[in-house]
């Protein structure tokens, strides 16, 4: 279980990377974005974004599950907990981002599940093989779990603040800090690739908004977003997120 708690304004966590508008602020606390990562053993990687919360008339908020290694231009199935959720489709480098809302608009997809405390998971749907492994995999973190702790993590796979129980904290090579929440983040200056920047893209292989590193934005012929450090909520409108899938795709 692996649950990473962004230090963000009420505006940044209304989900407005996947389309949201803005909440109330007597439900922005409520809503608290979590991040964890997709593990493959096949060379690709990626992450997913999650800040669902239960409501009397039913799920709200939603999820994002981005790429990338991925088989350029092929479609992945997602799911969670072996519930099929909807699809994402590399672009021509092998990234791949989807949305899925509770309640669905613009180019998001349906939440058929609660994804909390489940698997999720990307397979390719051509692999028939019930042996194989998934092409990316990774826990979403339930929050009903008890005896967690907020951990500080800074490896390769893992940065920032994550609820975990001691021994996952230990194991992860983590630090136990003297905090009750990761929100706010206990761990300043840890996550993010350094150096990054939010880099507007609008080429047949990739659109939107992604942080990457100067010289990659200037090679995949992007222009760096003004005043932006982050891709969430996207600073490049009118254009869809790199690798996006929607409904209708």
């Amino acid at each position: 279980m692996s649950k990473w708690t962004n230090t963000a304004t009420c505006a940044a966590l209304a989900l407005a990377a996947v389309g949201i508008g803005p909440l109330a602020r007597s439900e922005c606390w409520a809503r608290k974005m979590v991040v964890g990562p997709l593990h493959s053993g096949t060379g690709a990687s990626g992450e997913f974004r999650e800040n669902i919360v239960g409501a009397p008339s039913g799920l709200t908020g939603g999820l994002t599950v981005r790429g990338e290694g991925l088989t350029p231009g092929k479609t992945y199935t997602v799911t969670a907990g072996g519930t099929t959720l909807g699809t994402m489709k590399a672009n021509r480098a092998g990234r791949a981002k989807a949305a899925f809302l509770a309640r669905p608009r613009a180019r998001a997809q349906g939440l058929a599940t609660d994804p909390r405390g489940k698997v999720l998971a990307v397979t390719d749907p051509d692999n028939t093989d019930p042996n194989s492994e998934d092409v990316m995999e990774g826990d979403v973190g339930d929050p009903t779990t008890t005896g967690t702790i907020p951990c500080c993590l800074n490896t390769t796979d893992e940065q920032g603040c994550s609820d975990l129980l001691p021994d996952e904290c230990t194991a992860a090579g983590g630090t136990a800090v003297a905090a009750t929440t990761c929100d706010p983040d206990p761990c300043p200056g840890q996550g993010g690739t350094p150096g990054a920047i939010a880099c507007c893209l609008s080429t047949p292989d990739q659109q939107g908004c992604d942080e990457i590193l100067p010289a990659d934005c200037t090679a995949a012929g992007g222009i760096a977003a003004a005043s932006a450090t982050s891709s969430d909520p996207d600073p490049c409108p009118g254009q869809p997120s790199d690798g996006e899938t929607g409904a209708g795709d």
